[in-house]
């Protein structure tokens, strides 16, 4: 967020990203300041009037009583209504979201309309929440092989990301996917949330179970050229490509349902980035479960192919904000299942419901100590990893082992050091555990 204020602190103009340079009909943060500064200049008392008048206006339309002294602050029912009306007034019926393009996952939104739909049975609210998530996880704003959101779309249509991944994106939405799946039962939004998950865990945790903030947007068109880099590149596709891994008939099954086209599927490309690829959306639905399972095979062997390419850059700090952020998303995503007592849905894949638990530190802790419940059947998984890449070998619990109720694992009740060989593997640099359930 950038925003720029007055010599009393008074904000005039501001902006969630500005680019470096010009993009997609864009400003760039040069340009930016250059036009802030000329106006300034030229028309500094009709500014400072507007800020003003924006500040007196924010503060209207936030406006909520004073808690009672010693009582929690509690918005009042005119205040959630106008908060609804909002973001009624803005939603787009057409593409699902709210405003126009450069559009935003706005997790805070989304949850804000699924609690006003739990109090007040609005159906409205539902609609709108649960529309937006569907179409952002249908197009390219969400990552069809590798599971993750990108940091926004440039179109109004979830098509066209900025390739960029946020943390703190993975693990606001996550919540919204997960209670999206709560509220109505829709496997596809637990699906999402797994994704999710699959992909923070896989790419975005270092060694000692913490997880890193960001992957950028560009990487290295090839990898004989470094210094060349593209927006997008290890994200998109060639049809020919695609065939070269897949093979036909799966290649065209594959390419149907993901929109893939042999010249590329990205109409507006100001700046040739795209020429010749795709980028990966739901195109067309699919309901057949047998294709479904070939098209998913398809995916993982798709994305086992672009673990070969550049990674973007990433950034590897690990912030006890964000991460305090994304930690309880994991037991929450076991909790919603056990919650509802229902068994997997047609078609869901196995759920991710338990995380890093190391000696040094108790990372992710699932259920209240002496009242979780261990869930059955239990599944392990070992993961090799080389730098942020995983290769996951699967094998059954030992009946040897306890159930740690302070952390949920199978091991001593004490400490999180294992009490008996779980499963074995040949020496790798580093080793993690994530355990899956029905």
């Amino acid at each position: 967020m950038s925003v720029w204020l007055t010599p009393e602190l008074k904000p005039f103009y501001g902006g969630t990203y500005f680019p470096p340079e010009q993009r997609y009909g864009h400003p760039g943060f040069r340009m930016v300041l250059e036009r802030v500064a000329e106006a300034w200049q030229q028309d500094r008392d009709r500014i400072e009037e507007s800020s003003r008048a924006a500040i007196e206006q924010l503060i209207k339309q936030s406006g909520v009583a004073a808690a009672a002294p010693g009582s929690a602050l509690r918005p009042d029912k005119d205040t959630l209504d106008a908060g609804f009306y909002v973001f009624r007034r803005s939603f787009d019926s057409r593409y699902a979201g709210f405003g126009e393009a450069p559009k935003f996952p706005r997790p805070v939104a989304l949850n804000f309309l699924l609690r006003y739909y739990a109090r007040t049975k609005t159906q409205e609210a539902l609609d709108m929440a649960t529309a937006t998530l569907s179409e952002m996880a249908k197009g390219g704003m969400y990552d069809q092989l590798g599971g993750g959101f990108h940091r926004y779309s440039v179109d109004a249509r979830w098509f066209v990301p900025h390739f960029e991944k946020m943390l703190y994106d993975q693990a606001q939405l996550a919540v919204s996917y997960l209670e999206a799946f709560q509220i109505s039962r829709d496997a596809s939004f637990s699906e999402t949330a797994r994704g999710i998950l699959d992909y923070v865990l896989r790419d975005m945790r270092d060694a000692d179970g913490g997880f890193y903030s960001a992957e950028d947007a560009d990487s290295a068109i090839e990898a004989a050229h470094p210094e060349e880099k593209g927006e997008g590149a290890f994200y998109i596709w060639t049809q020919s490509e695609i065939e070269s891994v897949a093979g036909q008939p799966a290649a065209e099954r594959f390419c149907h349902r993901f929109g893939v086209e042999p010249e590329g599927n990205v109409q507006n490309d100001p700046h040739q980035e795209f020429t010749g690829r795709n980028i990966l959306y739901q195109a067309h639905a699919e309901q057949d479960a047998g294709r479904l399972a070939a098209i998913r095979e398809t995916s993982h062997k798709l994305l086992e192919a672009r673990g070969a390419r550049v990674r973007p850059q990433l950034d590897d700090k690990v912030l006890t904000a964000w991460n305090g952020l994304m930690i309880p998303r994991l037991p929450k995503r076991a909790r919603c299942w056990r919650s509802l007592a229902m068994r997997k849905p047609p078609g869901a894949r196995p759920i991710l419901s338990r995380a890093t638990c190391t000696t040094r530190r108790q990372a992710f802790c699932c259920g209240a100590t002496g009242r979780a419940r261990p869930p059955s059947p239990v599944s392990w998984t070992i993961t090799r990893s080389s730098p942020r890449r995983s290769s996951i070998y699967t094998k059954p619990p030992s009946h040897g082992a306890t159930w740690n109720w302070l952390c949920g694992w199978r091991r001593n009740r004490r400490s999180c050091s294992k009490i008996s060989s779980t499963a074995h593997s040949t020496a790798r640099p580093r080793r993690s555990h994530a355990g899956h359930a029905d």
